[in-house]
């Protein structure tokens, strides 16, 4: 359900305003918004707070410190060995500027650490190019330890290319003026290398020539040059070696790092995304020469526990007042779901959508009923909704809040697989009546296609109802007429067509045919009246709603011929273990299959053909000003 709003306003001194934002910060119930200014109150003196330039100069630290304890924290990550309740306390007394000293030096300290690996892996990855291309060169008897004041580059070509090389020397000559030395040798089957040495203030003009033919360069260090090539090799495969532990040492020493510095990191975010917070909310607050005005919102459940705390701290220099009455558009009350714990998992599925209108239903309940339903009608088997059961306690295990709420919700899908799985005499298929002796207390689902298309498109009938009578409860509710008479004469034409089908049929005694023509038409009649010729339109997309609950059947089949075949492929291997190998693998694809395609469907059947019966999204999500800290978690 949607909990009740109160709208309050607090108006206290100015002088009062630290100890003010301290406490409702702690208390964590007060959606602070901005008061809307009109110019008499600004003739009055009336203005928004500004922060002063203390403050500004605070804000301007804080979030200079966040985004880098944020890269750091995407860097490091260690598991938490310390208490971050004590560890939060003795970082509350810290100042910003102390909490960025610390976090600069830890930033220092990784960046020199992440620079260095940076530097041995590109080290890493042209060594290896280097040794390729002196490799080359050792069957040669040149001598280049001659050119040690010179510079080399390294060029790699297309065997094919060897005759312009020539061709090259003398335009690069004639360029700079000057002779360059050029040695040559095979790099592969279809590749050429040759060593290129000239004086180093060529370099750029050299680079030019060599950019306009768009040939790999590789600029060659001079100390695998000027030393025998055999011993350059050497010296290539020592420091690889070399590389290899200092990348090892480096990712201990971050690891270490981590270990040393990732609890403060947390904690401090939270630390001072709570102070810059209250920073941020400030801007929200009206203020005179000597008062301080704060407007938001809490539940109305709260409204005492906020009023005692403010009178307890205060006492009679504080005004807290319910101004619930003085609004004007209900779309800006913040929605806050309040649900039974058992339900509200499901809470988790409705947050894929926005939020619904205040004043409006929560459709929490109806997806808590509804959505298992779909589920195990789909599923429906014992063996796939036990391995559920399973993975849904392993999960809740997770210290992850969003891991418990899949398990909770994991937990109540298998319950119904297990359950229809009974009904249906199913386990992994039709192995259950071969090994356990089940048989179906319900249908035989891949037998009795007919019933189970039957059973599919008739709660597609009754939830699609149920939708409508919400809709009209609603449209009661906020005085809607054209609405009441638009949904009405949807149902009306539903059990007028329901009834007339049925009189065809003769399941109904033929004098129900003329009542559910003249319902019909009277029904459609309103519709046309108040929509429109849009209005029949309506009817029929109603009646195609419920007829895609059919795709509950289709999918329901699919997944039982899909057991049979796993159990068929396995007997027909001739070996046991073999047998069970080919089975196992088929109910394994089946049972992701299982997973994942009802939960799409049943969702759909809820967002596409339920909730526009009813459900008015465009609420605002309840969203209390409250210290970060009181809700850490560590990942």
């Amino acid at each position: 359900m949607i909990t009740e709003m109160s709208k309050v306003q607090i108006v206290g001194l100015r002088s009062q305003k630290p100890q003010l934002i301290s406490l409702l910060h702690n208390l964590g119930v007060l959606q602070i918004e901005l008061t809307p200014l009109s110019k008499v109150f600004e003739q009055q003196g009336l203005t928004y707070m500004s922060l002063a330039e203390k403050e500004e100069h605070e804000r301007a630290i804080i979030e200079e410190t966040l985004k880098k304890i944020q890269e750091l924290l995407s860097c490091l990550k260690a598991p938490c060995t310390e208490n971050i309740s004590e560890l939060s306390s003795r970082l509350e007394k810290l100042t910003s500027s102390d909490i960025q000293v610390q976090a600069n030096n830890i930033d220092k300290r990784m960046k020199s650490i992440l620079e260095e690996k940076n530097i041995l892996k590109a080290e890493m990855l042209i060594l290896p190019q280097y040794k390729k291309i002196i490799e080359a060169f050792l069957k040669t008897d040149y001598d280049l330890s001659k050119y040690e004041n010179l510079g080399c580059i390294a060029l790699v070509f297309p065997s094919k290319f060897v005759d312009r090389l020539k061709g090259f020397q003398e335009l690069i000559e004639a360029k700079i003026k000057h002779k360059i030395d050029i040695y040559l040798s095979d790099f592969d089957a279809k590749k050429a290398v040759c060593l290129v040495f000239y004086e180093k203030r060529f370099s750029q003009d050299i680079d030019e020539e060599i950019f306009k033919r768009g040939t790999q360069k590789f600029t060659l260090p001079q100390q695998y040059l000027l030393c025998p090539l055999k011993e350059s090799i050497k010296l290539i495969e020592e420091r690889l070696k070399t590389i290899q532990q200092r990348q090892v040492d480096c990712d201990q020493q971050i690891e270490a790092l981590a270990k040393e510095n990732y609890c403060f990191l947390y904690a401090a975010s939270f630390i001072l995304k709570d102070r810059l917070d209250e920073l941020i909310y400030q801007q929200n607050f009206v203020v005179s020469k000597y008062t301080i005005t704060i407007t938001g919102w809490l539940p109305k459940q709260k409204f005492n526990q906020a009023k005692d705390a403010l009178e307890k701290e205060f006492g009679y220099k504080i005004i807290f007042q319910d101004v619930t009455k003085t609004i004007k558009r209900r779309e800006e009350i913040p929605i806050l779901l309040d649900n039974p714990e058992a339900v509200k998992p499901f809470e988790l599925l409705l947050s894929l959508l926005q939020p619904p209108k205040y004043g409006t239903f929560d459709p929490t309940k109806s997806l808590s009923i509804f959505f298992p339903i779909f589920f195990g009608l789909i599923v429906g088997d014992i063996g796939y909704g036990l391995i559920l059961l399973i993975v849904s306690l392993f999960l809740r295990r997770a210290k992850k809040t969003f891991l418990k709420t899949i398990s909770k919700l994991v937990s109540y899908v298998s319950v119904s697989s297990i359950v229809f799985g009974i009904l249906f005499g199913e386990f992994f298929g039709e192995l259950g009546s071969h090994i356990l002796g089940l048989h179906p207390i319900l249908f035989h689902r891949q037998k009795d296609i007919v019933p189970f298309l039957i059973l599919s498109i008739s709660l597609g009938v009754f939830h699609i109802l149920l939708g409508l009578v919400l809709g009209v409860i609603q449209a009661v509710k906020q005085k809607h007429r054209n609405e009441i008479l638009e949904k009405g004469s949807i149902i009306l034409s539903l059990f007028g067509l329901f009834f007339l089908v049925a009189a065809f049929s003769k399941l109904l005694p033929g004098g129900f045919f003329t009542p559910s023509v003249a319902l019909l038409t009277i029904s459609l009649s309103v519709l046309i009246l108040v929509k429109g010729f849009i209005g029949p339109l309506e009817a029929i997309s109603t009646v195609a709603n419920i007829l895609s609950y059919a795709r509950i059947m289709a999918l329901g089949l699919a997944g039982v011929i899909m057991a049979h075949i796993a159990n068929t492929l396995g007997s027909l291997t001739g070996d046991i273990i073999l047998g069970i190998i080919v089975a196992s693998l088929i109910h394994i694809l089946n049972l992701i299959l299982s997973v994942f395609s009802p939960t799409i469907q049943s969702l759909r059947l809820h967002y596409v053909e339920f909730f526009p019966k009813f459900y008015e999204t465009g609420g605002k999500q309840y969203k209390p000003f409250k210290k970060g800290n009181q809700i850490l978690c560590i990942p």
